[in-house]
């Protein structure tokens, strides 16, 4: 994936079968996968023209080619699996209220006791007030015990979800045809009871046939259907329910006071409670906290997923110098979600009874893409020579309808006629996309040791602005095997490779257009339209070795150099423009890649193979011009729209915020530093004349804080305050800084095989060095008072830290950037160890009715089985896909999505 200088991903381009997908990857199990070929930079690009500019990652499925002649075989597979989460999230077990003598009820504000979900307020504990002092954030600590139960809510609710899959597959080959066809269903529980989890079906057939010798032409067809239960994210929000209250307690009236409609139980036909009627709000005094089973167990969130994928290829060789091919596809994706409440669904706010609410979205993507290529084939004694002239056309369209509506006028009639029509809204729109592209390809081979390849290229692109609609490319790249000129010892082959290309990044649909938003019946201007909009303009050079050393030892190095120029950038608008934004072309994104990697066959007998790779990368991105003026830019979700900065010189992937002071450096200039302590927490603290951490003045204030921060910051004994630095461009004192990375030092992985016999074991390590993570999570949970590190349960009493500390961790920057909780997220990971044992027939000949097998196989395999790392979470390797940046690589955010699941699988798949 390459970025550009917002940050916004370019992801690669899949093509299966020749279809060039126009919604992303299908799922990768489902695909019968043959073989893989990745091919990056400009050389993507000649491949697919523009749109191919970040990488192509080329699929091609199995087709029963290899096969002997007359052969049929079938193959059956069987996997069942559990996933798990990686890890956990520390959160505290203790509350921070006040209780009666016997620990058994709260207080309310009026000193009566009750219980928690029925009082009507609850107030601090101030465990160390003094001399009347009334409870505040000072004097009360997170170490209050809840009464009766305390559960583990995720551990208790949270599933990561057992699945099983079959598979059934048929190949063969005879005369001139070769076939395969596979079906596939999966089935996945859900994360939480009332999750109906995700069901898939896959179907497959490619068949190829051979007219003549001169003939032959293939075709290949996929359809997959998927259900799934979206609803809301239950994983987030069980981090934000109390651990002392039992969130399948069903819901009731309160002790005191009158019993709501939202209060009044839920009856079932035999005038019990539903068991589904669960506690709505456990957090009564927190926000909407709402129970996150509730949800689960009473709204129907499905979606539903087709796609359809198809294409047609044939290659015509009327003369051994001269073959004509082409290829038509066809990408059809169709997406139904519908969500429905029905009449009475529970609000967290008593006096808001919901009338129910139906929502339902739908869209379909089409693609249709076809080119024909005309290949010259020659030899002029040593040298031989492969000319091509390609055409490719695409046809891609997108629609999409939205409604929605609430307030049902009678239950259980799941339609828009029966909600309110005032309360009825709906959206749609439509996406085409139009291109083509004109390829002429040269390659030259001398002796086969010296070898050029040529290409120039042009591509027109409706999302090209309308001035721009057409442009130019081209690539030089040359090899020399030195390995055929000279012998060197110990050194099979040696082959030396360079190449310079240029490639082009296409824009967004919407980037060339006026757009406006509605609300209310206003229509509001909101991006300023483009017309003379360019695509993004790279130019690469990547040098290479490859090398085979004593017939064992693979090697490769490569090094590859990156300049981008005319960045697509949503750039902020003067206000006088009555715009807010428009995408334009405003920066240069510069980068450098070293990668490397060694493959080692470390032992080979008859019976016994020891393999092992090793690989490396380092990449280092910068933007080095920007012909607009600095602004922030980030992701859609909550805290995170300004986390990064966007100007000439900064690295890409830099966090930019609030920065609490760690040193005396982050002082204003010239304060002294004789009344401060860096705490356990690491942070800069300020303990008076002649104070000291063993000796808490917990809520004492500085008399003078203006002497030390140069700022109205509330400056109190023992908490954290943001500090100061210089601005590397403005040399101006500043409260905005750099505090944190999301571009790895490096990243290493090493894998290693080993077969005997039948038994083979795979294992796979990987290390990613120097990334931080923004934790909005522990964040969050630091805002709700649900945060393990404010548990002061068993720390010594003159270590213990107040509710105010806490406060003022969170209060500094809000759901914003903020050093503390941007976390190195460094980590060593076994990412796979996987366990195969193949009966093959010999071994079978002998065991009856197993016999006619051609071969069993039985597999063991466990997935992100262990992570190593410091980070206060569930996985450091985690990001935000999507959104205004798009890449998960450059966002590290955990917020409020899933960490990858632990996995273990068995399998068995016998052949015949």
């Amino acid at each position: 994936t390459s970025i550009n200088a917002s940050g916004r991903s370019q992801e690669p381009l899949y093509v299966v079968d020749g279809v060039i997908l126009a919604s992303g990857l299908v799922d990768i199990d489902a695909l019968d996968i043959e073989r893989i070929e990745i091919v990056k930079g400009a050389a993507a690009a000649s491949l697919f023209g523009s749109r191919a500019a970040n990488g192509v990652i080329q699929i091609t499925t199995k087709r029963g080619a290899g096969l002997a002649e007359g052969q049929l075989t079938f193959t059956m597979r069987s996997e069942y699996g559990a996933s798990q989460l990686p890890g956990s999230f520390d959160l505290t077990g203790s509350h921070q209220f006040a209780m009666t003598a016997d620990g058994s009820q709260f207080l309310d504000q009026d000193g009566n006791a009750c219980d928690w979900l029925d009082c009507p307020n609850v107030t601090l504990a101030g465990q160390k007030a003094v001399g009347g002092e009334a409870a505040n954030e000072w004097n009360t600590f997170q170490i209050g015990q809840w009464p009766g139960t305390t559960y583990d809510q995720v551990g208790r609710f949270f599933r990561g979800g057992n699945f099983m899959q079959q598979y059934l597959a048929a190949q063969g080959r005879s005369g001139g045809t070769n076939f395969h066809a596979s079906y596939s269903n999966m089935w996945e529980e859900g994360v939480m009871p009332g999750d109906e989890g995700f069901r898939r079906n896959n179907f497959r057939v490619n068949v190829d046939q051979r007219m003549s010798d001169k003939f032959k032409a293939g075709v290949s067809m996929f359809y997959s259907y998927n259900r799934q239960d979206v609803g809301e994210g239950p994983l987030f929000a069980l981090t934000r329910m109390p651990a002392g209250v039992d969130l399948l307690a069903l819901n009731k009236c309160p002790a005191t006071g009158t019993c709501s409609v939202q209060d009044t139980p839920r009856l079932l036909a035999d005038g019990t409670q539903d068991p589904n009627d669960v506690v709505v709000n456990p957090d009564p005094f927190n926000g909407e906290s709402r129970n996150p089973l509730y949800t689960a167990l009473n709204q129907n969130d499905i979606s539903r997923r087709g796609r359809f994928l198809a294409s047609a290829n044939m290659r015509f060789r009327p003369v051994d110098w001269l073959a004509l091919s082409g290829t038509v596809s066809y990408d059809r994706l169709d997406l139904r979600r519908n969500s429905f409440r029905f009449k009475g669904y529970k609000s967290t706010n008593p006096a808001n009874e919901s009338a129910g609410s139906l929502l339902r979205n739908t869209s379909i993507t089409e693609a249709f893409n076809a080119s024909v290529d005309l290949t010259l084939t020659k030899r002029f004694g040593d040298l031989a020579t492969r000319t091509q002239f390609r055409y490719l056309g695409e046809w891609d369209d997108f629609e999409w309808t939205n409604a929605s509506g609430s307030r049902f006028s009678v239950r259980n009639v799941r339609t828009f006629g029966n909600t309110d029509p005032d309360r009825i809204g709906a959206s749609s729109g439509m996406q085409p996309r139009r291109a083509d592209g004109y390829f002429a390809i040269t390659n030259w081979d001398y002796k086969d040791r010296y070898i050029l390849d040529a290409l120039v290229r042009n591509d027109g692109s409706s999302l090209f602005g309308e001035d721009q609609r057409r442009q130019w490319y081209y690539r030089l790249a040359g090899a020399w095997r030195v390995s055929e000129d000279f012998r060197i010892p110990g050194v099979d082959e040696l082959k030396i490779r360079y190449a310079y290309g240029t490639a082009g990044g296409r824009p967004r649909f919407s980037a060339q257009y006026e757009t406006y938003s509605v609300s209310g019946g206003i229509v509001s201007p909101v991006s300023l339209g483009n017309k003379d909009l360019k695509p993004e303009f790279s130019a690469e050079q990547e040098a290479g070795i490859d090398a085979l050393l004593f017939g064992r030892v693979g090697l490769t190095l490569n090094y590859a150099k990156t300049k981008t120029e005319n960045q697509i950038l949503n750039v902020p608008l003067a206000a006088y423009t009555g715009f807010t934004n428009q995408w334009q072309n405003a920066g240069t994104l510069e980068s450098n890649t070293w990668e490397a990697s060694l493959d080692m066959q470390l032992m080979q007998s008859r019976s016994f193979d020891w393999s092992a790779r090793v690989l490396f990368d380092r990449t280092r991105q910068e933007i080095t011009a920007m012909n607009v003026p600095a602004y922030t830019y980030g992701d859609n979700d909550q805290g995170t729209s300004g986390v990064y900065f966007a100007r000439a010189g900064e690295a890409l992937g830099t966090y930019y915020g609030m920065k609490y002071a760690t040193s005396c450096a982050d002082l204003m200039g010239g304060a002294t530093c004789s009344e401060f302590a860096v705490n356990d927490d690491g942070l800069l603290v300020w303990v008076g004349s002649g104070g000291t951490l063993d000796n808490p003045q917990w809520g004492t204030a500085s008399p003078d804080p203006f002497g030390f921060l140069g700022t109205n910051q509330s400056l109190r004994w023992g908490t954290p305050f943001f500090g100061w630095g210089i601005d590397r461009v403005t040399g101006d004192t500043t409260a905005f800084l750099p505090i944190g990375k999301t571009q790895p030092d490096y990243n290493l992985s090493v894998s290693t095989t080993v077969r005997w016999r039948g038994l083979s074991l795979y294992a796979l390590m990987q290390r990613a060095q120097g990334i931080d993570v923004f934790n909005i999570q522990q964040q969050w949970a630091v805002f709700r008072s649900y945060a393990g590190i404010m548990d002061q349960t068993g720390i010594p009493d003159n270590l213990q830290k107040p509710l105010g500390y806490y406060n003022a961790l969170y209060g500094v920057s809000g759901l914003g950037a903020v050093n503390f909780f941007i976390q190195d997220g460094s980590y060593t990971k076994l990412r796979e160890v996987s366990l195969r044992y193949r009966f093959d027939r010999n071994a079978l000949s002998s065991i009856g009715f197993l016999s006619a097998f051609d071969g069993i196989a039985v597999s063991l395999i466990g997935r992100n089985l262990i992570t190593w790392t410091s980070y206060n979470g569930y996985d450091p390797d985690i990001g935000e896909g999507g959104g205004t940046i798009g890449s998960a690589a450059i966002a590290r955010i955990d917020s409020y999505n899933y960490p990858k699941f632990r996995t273990f699988t068995a399998a068995i798949e016998v052949n015949f």
